[in-house]
Order: structure tokens, then sequence, then C-alpha cells
């Protein structure tokens, strides 16, 4: 499985209106042609990417370092580390 992350700090517009540095996560699935954005809360987070309302990956991300899996509620696969990581910094 083939997934690029971007992880995304700053957003000058967020910042004006809350005083916070927001994050996010960009997954990009290069094969499926498939983005996901995902709000950043803590240093330690898991969560689940869907489309169309059905659960499609699950991640697990901590500290800058981000594993993910394909969710098959039947057949639990293992978690894969992440090879490409972009940190991103926007005004």
């Amino acid at each position: 499985m083939t997934c690029q992350l971007t992880i995304v700090r700053g957003g000058r517009f967020e910042f004006a209106r809350t005083g916070i540095y927001p994050e996010y996560l960009q997954f990009y699935f290069p094969e499926e042609n498939k983005r996901w954005r995902v709000k950043l809360q803590h240093e330690v987070q898991s969560g689940f990417l869907r489309s169309k309302g059905e659960i499609q990956y699950e991640y697990q991300y901590m500290n800058d370092s981000c594993k993910i899996r394909k969710w098959d509620k039947h057949f639990p696969n293992a978690f894969e580390e992440i090879d490409y990581v972009l940190v991103m910094l926007v005004d």
C-alpha cells in the first residue's frame, strides 16, 4: 500500500480567528487518487478515514510518525509505517 502523508502546520486565517496555529494530516493514496485531511488535535491520535460513510483506513499518529492499515473488520491487517512524510509550514 502506497500512502503519502503531509503534516501541515500553520494557517493565517485560523490563527487570526483562534490564536492557535492549526495542524492537519493530509493523507494521499496515489493508486486510488484519494485524499483525506484530518485536523491534528493531540501529539498522539488515532482515527479512521472514511469515504461515503464507509471506513477505508485506520491510522495511528504519534510524534511525527504515522502508521496506517486498510480497514477490514473481519480480517484485521497489521499497521504499516508510512515511508513518505512531508512537513509543510504554511502562512
